[in-house]
């Protein structure tokens, strides 16, 4: 484990908030508040890069004949799962913006029908 992700989960406590503040998304990655923007990009970047050492760790060993599959540490697996819920966070709300402006226009009866038929169409 490298220093970086020994001090992430208490630099993530006094920098990230558990979610993206509703309205900061953009379709980029300044959102407004620059040390948000900057420990965002630092745990996409980090959990790029576990992701990236993983697939090396079990590619090397699909290569020696290891059939067996090695999950990731506990604290890894935390990074990664915290950086796709904030990236998933941002990809629903650019999504609801959408369809609040140009499906539903925030009419809860027809936001409640569009997502009935989106869910059963995804079924």
């Amino acid at each position: 484990m490298n220093i970086v992700s020994k001090k992430l989960p208490a630099l993530e406590k006094k920098v990230l908030p558990e979610h993206p503040q509703e309205g900061t998304t953009k379709i980029t990655w300044e959102n407004g508040d620059a040390e948000l923007d900057r420990a965002e990009n630092e745990l996409h970047r980090l959990a790029h890069q576990i992701l990236e050492a993983h697939a090396e760790e079990m590619q090397q060993a699909a290569e020696q004949g290891e059939n067996t599959y090695i999950p990731l540490s506990p604290s890894d697996q935390a990074i990664v799962d915290a950086a796709n819920h904030r990236f998933m966070t941002r990809i629903l709300e650019i999504f609801q913006v959408f369809t609040d402006t140009f499906v539903t226009h925030k009419d809860p009866r027809a936001n409640w029908v569009f997502y009935t038929r989106l869910y059963w169409l995804i079924a």
